[in-house]
């Protein structure tokens, strides 16, 4: 028994040996081993890597779908809205007559400028809104801008609320809110404003400027005009004599505590201090015995969007009147001088892209040299209007202002000025926006689509294509200064050189000039106008007839002229001549007439005249056709009966003293219908935006209808 245990433990111990020497020889991986295990290690790094750099890609562009799709929402909320909230709701141009009508389906104005219809970057849409306008847009959320507090120089405070009592009519209180201590907030709000849309080196702006609405208007002391003059003493908000003849001045309070007036008499920064609608009037205007910077508000005195108003009230109706609009010219200011690339280098003139900026922005009006409308420059003659004058909306036009690589103006003239004012951004409604487009719809036979103003669809027929601009002139091209050769561009001839736009047989003829893809200058403007624009002789008569207004054709009767043979009908200081005077046509044996239902002249595709031309112009009233002149409606008399709409107040010879004859058809507030009087039916409006993220582009397109419930003409 001892022997078997002995030899049973020397096995054992045996065995344990062996798997001690066993473990010593096994001390790691062998190199078959390690590199299997480095290969697995790097194909599952490899397969993460590649997972987290898809998720990664996938995740930034659904960041970038998500940004754009809430800029998408941003835009296309904010575009419909001010489209629905439009004061100019029946959208039919005013033709000028010899006075004002109410029309409240017709206030204010809505402006369209195409620009070149080849490009998106240099359309810009301005109108006039209204918050209480439910028709489609429930949300009567009132515009909201700065306004800063008005004092008197050297008026005692009133303790506790310096300021504030003595000068109750004034905006920064027309929201009804004071800020602490009874100083303005300098924040105030208006259901009524300006708004304008505009896309400058790839950022669109929308720009809103308050119409005010005062807060208490049915009381005197409560009227359009800030003022504190209640007891007759001349302590007005607004001093038109001082501190300069040419000077509009005020005082702004500065929130430093106990003090209550400001220093910025002499040196006013409207557009910095106030975001309301304001022109500068000169003196001898109205009843402006001084040089005056009038508010335009809707009020007791004063109502800025009733174009039944004159222009000595202030309608914003009348171009001169509105942001940015040169009050000397009436026309909207869109191009600097020159231009540098975005890229940088040197600065070009003449080139449309990169002159190109829309409206000044609230960096550049912010700037202390951006003194209009508070300040209006006469210039060394002391003449408002002249050459020499020098304020921003005239320098940048004329005196050699620059748009920088970066997008920011540079004044012109004697001083140069960079306009960075500290509001920068406060603006800016959307980056990296690659298109800003304006069409729209021409509802003509030939047509019937989305349309660029001014087109060339259908041989620029329709009611707004090239043929339809009546008024070239009216615009941010300043065509009326320029020489034969520049209007021809710099290829020498009218229209695209060697090609015969108009198609009537002559290359580079007359009719050719600013056809579209052309480099001729010219304005494509649609406009809602005024109707007393052949009357408005306080700054530059821009003319009776608007650029566009949706008609079928005119015909200049029997005896081949606008107007009366001879006669300088409506005062323009030019006698038949075209086309000068289309402000006669329509006037004494001329007669209006429409193609009817099938919007062909005569018989459709038949040469009624025989001239060898199917459906042309002088097949109009062609007997056994659906053509037609006009409707005198259900009363069959011109205009209102019994009444002498062109004449009410019975002026004495030469003027129209007949009561009832064919001046009178369709005339403002009649029950005429004019059939040659369309109302634009829809806007498409397309905006095209890149996320730099993600790289991904994406189209907002808008297309919205003008028309009301109610019938249409």
């Amino acid at each position: 028994m001892q022997v078997t245990r002995t030899t049973a433990a020397r096995t054992m111990s045996s065995r344990n040996a062996a798997s001690r020497n066993s473990g010593r020889h096994r001390q790691g991986f062998t190199l078959v081993e390690m590199l299997v295990s480095v290969a697995l290690v790097l194909l599952m790094m490899t397969m993460f890597a590649s997972i987290f750099q898809v998720a990664v890609g996938l995740m930034t562009r659904q960041r970038g779908l998500a940004e754009n799709d809430q800029r998408q929402r941003l835009t296309d909320t904010l575009l419909r809205s001010d489209l629905d909230k439009r004061t100019f709701r029946d959208v039919i141009p005013f033709v000028g007559q010899t006075s004002g009508v109410s029309d409240a389906n017709r206030e204010g104005y809505l402006h369209i400028s195409e620009g070149d219809p080849f490009d998106d970057t240099d359309d810009v849409l301005q109108l006039t809104v209204h918050a209480g306008e439910v028709l489609r847009d429930g949300d009567t959320t009132p515009y909201a801008g700065r306004a800063m507090g008005l004092t008197i120089a050297g008026q005692a405070p009133i303790t506790g609320f310096p300021g504030v009592f003595r000068n109750p009519n004034q905006p920064a209180f027309d929201d009804g809110r004071l800020g602490s201590g009874g100083v303005s907030d300098r924040v105030s709000s208006s259901p009524y404003a300006e708004v304008v849309y505009f896309l400058r080196r790839g950022t669109l702006y929308r720009r809103v400027v308050l119409i005010r609405k005062p807060l208490r208007e049915s009381s005197p002391a409560y009227l359009g005009q800030p003022s504190a003059d209640l007891n007759g003493a001349g302590d007005d908000l607004i001093r038109g004599s001082a501190p300069t003849a040419t000077t509009a001045g005020y005082d702004v309070d500065d929130l430093v505590p106990g003090q209550t007036t400001g220093s910025l008499a002499a040196n006013v920064n409207f557009l910095n201090d106030f975001d309301f609608s304001a022109h500068f009037e000169p003196a001898g205007v109205a009843a402006s015995a001084a040089d005056e910077l009038v508010f335009h508000a809707i009020s007791a005195d004063r109502n800025s969007l009733s174009n039944a108003a004159t222009p000595a009230t202030f309608s914003l109706g009348v171009p001169n009147h509105r942001f940015g609009f040169d009050p000397r010219s009436g026309r909207p200011i869109s191009f600097a001088n020159g231009g540098v690339p975005p890229d940088g280098g040197a600065t070009v003139t003449g080139n449309r892209l990169e002159t190109f900026f829309g409206r000044f922005t609230h960096q550049e009006t912010s700037h202390t040299a951006f003194q209009y409308p508070g300040q209006l420059d006469r210039g060394p003659d002391n003449q408002f209007g002249t050459n020499d004058d020098d304020y921003p909306l005239f320098r940048v036009r004329r005196n050699g202002s620059v748009l920088g690589a970066d997008g920011v103006i540079t004044l012109g003239g004697a001083s140069t000025v960079r306009l960075d004012g500290p509001r920068v951004g406060e603006d800016i409604l959307m980056t990296n926006v690659l298109a800003f487009d304006i069409k729209v719809y021409d509802e003509h036979p030939t047509v019937q689509a989305f349309v660029d103003v001014g087109h060339v669809a259908s041989n620029g027929t329709g009611y707004y294509g090239h043929r339809a601009n009546r008024l070239p002139g009216f615009g941010p091209i300043d065509l009326a200064g320029l020489t034969t050769a520049q209007l021809q561009g710099a290829d020498g001839e009218w229209g695209r050189a060697g090609v015969d736009d108009d198609g009537n047989g002559t290359t580079d003829d007359l009719g050719e000039q600013g056809w579209p893809g052309s480099d001729d200058p010219w304005n494509r403007v649609f406009d809602t106008w005024h109707p007393r624009m052949s009357a408005n002789s306080q700054f530059v008569n821009l003319g009776r007839v608007p650029p566009f207004r949706s008609t079928s054709g005119v015909s200049l009767g029997p005896d081949g002229q606008p107007g009366r043979a001879g006669v300088d009908d409506d005062g323009n200081s030019t006698t038949d001549t075209l086309p000068a005077d289309w402000g006669e046509v329509g006037l004494w044996d001329d007669f209006i007439p429409d193609a009817g239902p099938d919007g062909k002249p005569g018989k459709r595709g038949i040469d009624d005249d025989g001239d060898g031309i199917i459906d042309n112009a002088t097949e109009l009233l062609w007997p056994g056709t659906d053509d037609t002149a006009y409707d005198l409606g259900p009363d069959q008399q011109p205009g209102r009966g019994g009444f002498n709409d062109n004449n009410p107040n019975s002026l004495p010879a030469p003027a129209d003293q007949i009561a009832d004859n064919q001046i009178e058809v369709g005339f403002p507030r009649t029950d005429d219908v004019n059939l040659r009087t369309r109302p634009m039916r829809a806007i498409q409006i397309r905006v095209r935006v890149r996320d730099v993220s993600s790289g991904l582009i994406r189209d907002i397109t808008i297309q919205h209808s003008l028309l009301d419930t109610r019938p249409q003409s």
